[in-house]
């Protein structure tokens, strides 16, 4: 049987956008940290390729460089919109830093994979990042 969360992100995805955002909005308000966690896991890393350039440019200022490469590690879509707001050069570099990790842990790059939501979470609801849907 699926928890509390798995059911609600499930009536998320067949809601409108301005549905799912009146949804949180009201869980915001009657039980915060159930609306945050509901909001990572339905607001993914790879949807970072839709962002907006704007929103990804200041995803990019907001989030430690170290923990950016290692969660784009093997996320080559999010990466492509990483280096397309960076000038050629800083995109280069991007590409051969990510590359020049080597392996790492799962768990690690999923641990940044969540850093990197949670800080995209953070300028979505101050309105300084949208998906494109």
């Amino acid at each position: 049987m699926p928890d509390r969360i798995t059911q609600l992100i499930t009536m998320l995805d067949g809601m409108t956008p301005s549905q799912q955002d009146a949804l949180i909005a009201r869980l915001k308000q009657r039980d915060p940290q159930l609306a945050r966690r509901i909001a990572e896991r339905h607001f993914g890393f790879d949807d970072l390729a839709r962002a907006d350039d704007g929103g990804m440019r200041a995803l990019i200022a907001a989030v430690d460089r170290r923990v950016a490469l290692l969660a784009l590690r093997g996320a080559d879509d999010v990466l492509a919109r990483f280096v397309a707001n960076l000038s050629l050069r800083a995109g280069q570099r991007l590409v051969e830093d990510v590359a020049a990790l080597g392996p790492q842990r799962r768990s690690d790059v999923e641990l940044a994979r969540r850093a990197v939501v949670r800080a995209a979470i953070a300028l979505r609801d101050a309105g300084r990042l949208s998906l494109g849907d």
